[in-house]
């Protein structure tokens, strides 16, 4: 092995480490945001951003805050603007649905943004670690391309034959 591919070998598993860790990240964040307490009656689990979501207009906004931080991780991530927008239009929505009394708080309950946010980046990053496709593309275009030419060849061979 070589220097260059051992130091590439190693600048890979060191980024597959910092994704792991991330990955550990947004689990611990999305799960105390939706899902960190069980409520005992109805079994449903709620998370801080539906609690502090009870505290009329400031909960919102302190949720969003908190929420905001799997954005942030994606930004770190360096995560492509649409998977972005996509993460703050889900942001958005649970905050200004949030907004609303009695109807808001079921809604954070049902919607779980930073579940949704979470699985949105994680998929980002299983698609971006994912080892490229080969594409036999190309080489099915060559082989089409070789089977013309030779078909042409033979045409124009017979062609030469019969006229002669």
């Amino acid at each position: 092995m070589t220097r260059t591919d051992h130091d590439t070998a190693a600048s890979a598993d060191a980024l597959a480490e910092r994704r792991r860790r991330s990955r550990d990240r947004l689990a611990r964040w999305a799960r105390w945001l939706d899902d960190a307490v069980r409520i005992p009656v109805i079994g449903v689990r709620v998370g801080i951003d539906a609690l502090v979501g009870l505290i009329p207009v400031a909960g919102d906004f302190v949720g969003l805050l908190l929420s905001s931080a799997l954005v942030g991780e994606a930004i770190r991530l360096r995560a492509p603007p649409r998977l972005l927008a996509r993460m703050g239009l889900n942001l958005a929505l649970d905050f200004a649905v949030g907004l609303i009394p009695v109807l808001g708080d079921v809604a954070d309950i049902a919607w779980r943004a930073n579940r949704r946010n979470r699985r949105l980046l994680e998929d980002w990053l299983d698609r971006e670690l994912a080892p490229p496709a080969r594409d036999a593309g190309w080489r099915a275009a060559a082989v089409l391309a070789a089977g013309l030419l030779l078909a042409a060849a033979v045409s124009l061979w017979l062609l030469r034959a019969l006229t002669a």
